[in-house]
């Protein structure tokens, strides 16, 4: 229980962040009024899981862009004191792209590791001594070390009633309202129900919650479809949860709320619930209006189907619940020299599965599938050979990766379709 004595002095507090918000977010250094960089660290972490962790914070391995990026990046201290950072950029022979999708139109390549034509694929780091960029050693494989993330520069001001928290604006409502019409009334351009992605996030909501005088249960901005993974309405990824057992309980609809009591030992955590119920609830709007990544589709009752890839598909490609993917121009010519890498999750507590009914590659191409993130031993791998189109193949985890990628400079036929889903 909170004493009024502690509920006074936490509305206190909370009243003196009701201001500008900060460019960047925690633990971020804005650099020339741009952009926002901070350093990570990994232990064994590939490419693609460094791009996860950036995710998290919205943003991307960084790009560099210019003299005053590259030094900001250079120096930048790590958390153990490496001597190189690994950034987002990713070369196949002679060709380069940010993960950003920005332009390379600015590189410090050490004079021995600038990209040859030998179609080979490779990550860079920046130096913290030259500033340099250098390949890595394991490549884009697994790897311990620093890697330097990016995100947008965040411009909002929070208004009286509500509280700055982590680059945005957290509003609290206390009167009871379902959840659609909760969502629809949450202030501000890009306002939306709050998600949770930490320990210390649910923290935060929960005591902010309570100081507001909010007691029983309060609506978070997630909606539970039947077995289907939880999906959080602002968009964000599904990477953290509070679920009480045994909820989710299919017995009740797909809303979740945090609960505020702790008679039951339930305090700050989470159940589904009727989304016609009325409660309280708690908006968030971020200062990136236009977010630098997305890794989550938009929420459906249905098996979520992904639009086919585009001509030119980006380096790596994030999808979750259930649904299909596709090879590059799918169902026409498969282009040369269209590298793809698409990493599938399903709910934490199932298996990932995947099938082929679609493959139609001849020479010319490879599709490698890897059982997690870090594997570097192919699962099974296809070439001309076709899958059987009804086999299902198994992870023994929930996510699985896949890397589409040229064996020489004329592949033909029209690709493959992929079928995937959480058992």
């Amino acid at each position: 229980m909170l004493h009024v004595g502690m509920r006074s002095a936490c509305l206190v507090v909370l009243l003196l962040f009701t201001i500008e918000a900060t460019p960047c977010p925690d633990g971020y250094i804005q650099v020339g009024g741009g952009d926002c960089f901070k350093t990570m660290w990994g232990e064994r972490v590939t490419f693609t899981k460094a791009e996860m962790m950036c995710n998290e914070d919205g943003g991307m391995l960084a790009s560099i862009h210019n003299d005053q990026d590259n030094e900001a990046g250079r120096s930048m201290v790590c958390p153990q004191s490496d001597l190189q950072k690994l950034i987002g950029l990713r070369c196949v022979g002679l060709e380069c792209e940010w993960t950003d999708g920005s332009d390379v139109d600015y590189t410090r390549f050490f004079p021995a590791n600038v990209p040859s034509n030998d179609k080979v694929e490779r990550c860079y780091s920046l130096s913290n001594g030259d500033g340099l960029w250098y390949k890595m050693k394991a490549s884009c494989g697994t790897q311990t070390g620093c890697f330097l993330c990016r995100v947008k520069a965040r411009t909002i001001t929070c208004n009286a009633n509500e509280v700055e928290y982590k680059g945005g604006c957290v509003f609290v409502q206390t009167t009871p309202a379902n959840q659609s019409v909760a969502e629809n009334s949450c202030p501000g351009q890009g306002g939306h129900l709050i998600s949770i992605h930490s320990q210390e996030e649910n923290n935060f909501h929960q005591n902010l919650a309570l100081v507001s005088g909010i007691s029983g249960s309060v609506y978070l901005g997630g909606k539970q479809y039947a077995k289907d993974p939880l999906i959080w309405v602002d968009q964000t990824y599904y990477d953290f949860n509070k679920f009480i057992a045994p909820f989710p309980n299919s017995a009740f609809d797909d809303c979740v709320q945090m609960m505020l009591s702790s008679e039951f030992g339930t305090l700050g955590q989470w159940t589904n619930v009727d989304c016609i119920t009325k409660l309280p609830y708690i908006c968030y709007r971020d200062g990136t209006n236009v977010p630098l990544y997305s890794t989550t589709p938009k929420p459906s009752t249905t098996t979520v189907v992904y639009p086919k890839s585009h001509y030119k598909c980006p380096p790596v490609q994030y999808f979750n619940r259930a649904g299909k993917i596709y090879s590059p121009n799918f169902p026409l010519s498969i282009p040369p020299q269209q590298r793809c890498e698409y990493v599938i999750t399903t709910d934490r507590d199932t298996i990932a599965h995947i099938k082929f009914p679609v493959y139609d590659c001849e020479s010319g191409t490879k599709l490698t599938v890897y059982d997690g993130l870090d594997s570097e031993d192919p699962l099974l791998y296809f070439t001309s050979t076709a899958p059987n189109p009804s086999r299902i193949y198994a992870a023994s985890s929930n996510i699985i990766k896949l890397v589409f990628e040229p064996t020489d400079n004329s592949p033909v036929g029209t690709g493959w379709e992929a079928e995937f889903f959480p058992l």
